[in-house]
């Protein structure tokens, strides 16, 4: 057999079991997600699950890790950070974000790791943002200043989201001003 086949299906038995805990999760409840429970409903054995993955908890670290992924790639074509700084911009994109990556969100929230994701989500941000104004000439001595101002806003906004996502309001929850930040810089 080619190699090439081998790891395609390789691949493809790997998908397989993260969509079908995905698909238990949202369905049954992550407590419902074991690794019998997994093979019946992919239709592979226990073994294949093992040769691919050590415990549940792995999949579930794969399936955020690959959410964060996406969400650093959101980052990365996010608008400038002078657009990032403004009011809702970010907010905007974060919500756009996790609309557009509701499967995942909802196994996540399902799998009772919401605010480990978004603890997780957080480090990301802070990292781009710090990252960002270290290397603008406009926001850099002012850095200091601003990243603890942004990092806390953005505590809040996260526990209001992941505590009522339903009953989100986005004007309501942006809730650190690009009008703050500029005064920031006016005084250093």
């Amino acid at each position: 057999m080619e190699k090439q086949q081998v790891d395609r299906r390789y691949q493809r038995t790997h998908e397989i079991i993260i969509s079908t805990v995905i698909n238990i999760a949202l369905t049954r409840g992550w407590e419902k997600v074991n690794v019998t429970e997994v093979a019946k409903v992919a239709n592979i054995n226990r073994n294949s699950f093992y040769i691919h993955f050590e415990t549940i908890n792995d999949v579930f670290d794969e399936i955020e890790d690959r959410f964060i992924k996406k969400y650093q790639e959101s980052l990365i074509k996010a608008v400038s950070i002078d657009e990032m700084i403004k009011d809702t911009s970010y907010y905007d994109m974060f919500i756009k974000f996790l609309n557009s990556e509701a499967k995942y969100v909802d196994s996540i929230k399902k799998m009772g790791r919401a605010n480990f994701l978004l603890t997780k989500i957080r480090i990301e941000y802070m990292k781009f943002f710090e990252k960002e104004l270290s290397s603008s000439i406009k926001y850099k001595k002012a850095k200091d200043l601003i990243l603890p101002y942004i990092a806390g806003s953005t505590s809040i906004f996260f526990d209001n989201w992941v505590n009522n996502p339903l009953a989100f309001d986005i004007k309501k929850h942006a809730v650190f001003s690009g009008e703050f930040i500029e005064r920031i810089l006016l005084m250093v």
